[in-house]
C-alpha cells in the first residue's frame, strides 16, 4: 500500500491485507469462554447467578433533554436489558436477572445506555464487575456500590448499586437409588437386620406383572411459533452492529427464540 496525491486528495493504492473486511477472532475473556462451551449443558449441573440492579448515580448528564437511562447485564453470551428507569442522573430500577454462570465466566459487565428516539442508543457508563470465589461458591454475597467508567476516566462517571448471590447446583446423594428392606425378627427371636438392596434386584426378586394395554393417543401436532421481541432482536443487533437485520432474525428463529444458543452461533460464524 502507497499514499498517493490525487487530484481529491490522498488515497491509498495497492493490494488490500488479507485481514480487510474481516472481524477479528475473539479477545475478551468471557466471548472466549462462551465459544469453548459445548452447545448442551444440562443447566441443574451449572451455578445459577442472581443479579439485583437497584440504581445509579450519575456526575454527568449527557444530550440536551433528561436522559432515558437503562441498563444492560451481560453474564458470558446471556445478555439481560431493564426497563427504562427515570429520568435524569439517579436512574431508579430494581432490577433483577437469574441465569445459569457458566464454566470459567467470573466477570459481569454492567452498561449503562440513554434511549434516544431517533438515533442509536448511547453508551453512557459501564462497569466490570468480577466474582469472588466466595461468592461464586454460594458461601458470600456480593453488595457493594461499583464504579462506572466512561467519558471522564475510570471509575469517574458515577456508581451503580449491586448485589449479586450464586447458588452452586445441588450435591447428589450417593445413597439415592437405594432402598432399604424391612427390619422385623424371625420366630426363635433372633434380629433380623435392615439391609441396603440397589432396586434392580428388588425388581428381579418381585414377580413381574403384565403390563396392560393403553389406549393409542392421539397426538396433535402444532406448529410452533417462535417469537422474538423487539428488545431481544435490538440486543442481538447491538452485539453485532455487522450483521444485517435479517440474518440476525433467521438465526434467532433457527435457535428457537434461546438468546444464548443466537449468540453463540452468531459468534461462530463472525469468528470463521
Amino acid at each position: 500500500m502507497a499514499l498517493t496525491e490525487t487530484r481529491k486528495g490522498k488515497v491509498l493504492l495497492g493490494e488490500l491485507p488479507a485481514d480487510f473486511l474481516r472481524i477479528p477472532p475473539p479477545s475478551d475473556e468471557m466471548t472466549a469462554a462462551a465459544l469453548s462451551r459445548p452447545q448442551m449443558i444440562d443447566s441443574s449441573l451449572l451455578t445459577r447467578v442472581q443479579i439485583s440492579i437497584a440504581e445509579a448515580k450519575l456526575d454527568k448528564s449527557y444530550g440536551v433533554g433528561r436522559m432515558n437511562l437503562y441498563c444492560r447485564v451481560r453474564v458470558g453470551a446471556r445478555v439481560e436489558v431493564t426497563r427504562t428507569g427515570n429520568a435524569g442522573k439517579n436512574p431508579r430500577w430494581n432490577h433483577r436477572v437469574e441465569c445459569e454462570l457458566l464454566p470459567g465466566v467470573t466477570t459481569i459487565l454492567i452498561e449503562v445506555l440513554d434511549q434516544r428516539a431517533f438515533s442509536e442508543d448511547e453508551r453512557v457508563a459501564w462497569a466490570h464487575v468480577e466474582l469472588p470465589d466466595s461468592v461464586i461458591g454460594g458461601h458470600s454475597v456480593l453488595d457493594r456500590l461499583v464504579d462506572l467508567n466512561g467519558k471522564q476516566g475510570t471509575g469517574m462517571e458515577g456508581t451503580i448499586k449491586i448485589v449479586v448471590s450464586c447458588t452452586p447446583p445441588a450435591v447428589v446423594n450417593p445413597m439415592v437409588g437405594f432402598a432399604p428392606t424391612m427390619a422385623g425378627t424371625f420366630a426363635d427371636g433372633s434380629g433380623m437386620q435392615p439391609s441396603t438392596v440397589p432396586p434392580a434386584e428388588l425388581q428381579q426378586q418381585q414377580p413381574q406383572q403384565q403390563p396392560q394395554p393403553q389406549p393409542p393417543v392421539q397426538h396433535q401436532q402444532q406448529q410452533q411459533v417462535v417469537r422474538i421481541s423487539r428488545a431481544e432482536l435490538q440486543s442481538v443487533m447491538d452485539m453485532f452492529p455487522s450483521v444485517e437485520k435479517d440474518v440476525v432474525v433467521s438465526i434467532l428463529e433457527a435457535s428457537g427464540g434461546d438468546m444464548d444458543l443466537a449468540v453463540t452461533n452468531l459468534l461462530t460464524i463472525s469468528s470463521s
